[in-house]
């Protein structure tokens, strides 16, 4: 079975949770219109290559070596893995979009 896990940011009006509570926004909403559209109203677009190169050297190789796949959408990242790799790259990934200001979301 194949996971996704959507790497993307608030827009600058939706930063403090009191704002996305008083529009009822969630992550995983946000997250799933994102993979289907690659679009939502509370997602800003964002300077990808930090976060990218970052993910790059904690998992160097080629495309083929690495656990997951990337692709990138503007105002997401979307890394697919599959079941067996989920539970040792998600922590990772998420602590690196963290690092970055980003929210990491599994859909």
């Amino acid at each position: 079975m194949g996971w996704n896990l959507v790497v993307w940011q608030w827009k600058q009006e939706f930063k403090e949770p009191s704002a996305r509570k008083k529009q009822k926004l969630k992550m995983s909403d946000v997250a799933h219109s994102l993979i289907a559209s690659g679009d939502h109203a509370a997602a800003a677009s964002f300077t990808q290559e930090p976060f990218v190169e970052s993910l790059l050297d904690q998992y160097p190789g080629s495309d083929t070596d690495r656990p997951f796949l990337i692709e990138r959408y503007p105002k997401c990242v979307l890394i697919n893995y599959d079941s067996t790799a989920r539970i040792n790259i998600v922590p990772v990934i998420g602590r690196l979009a963290m690092k970055h200001g980003l929210n990491g979301t599994e859909a």
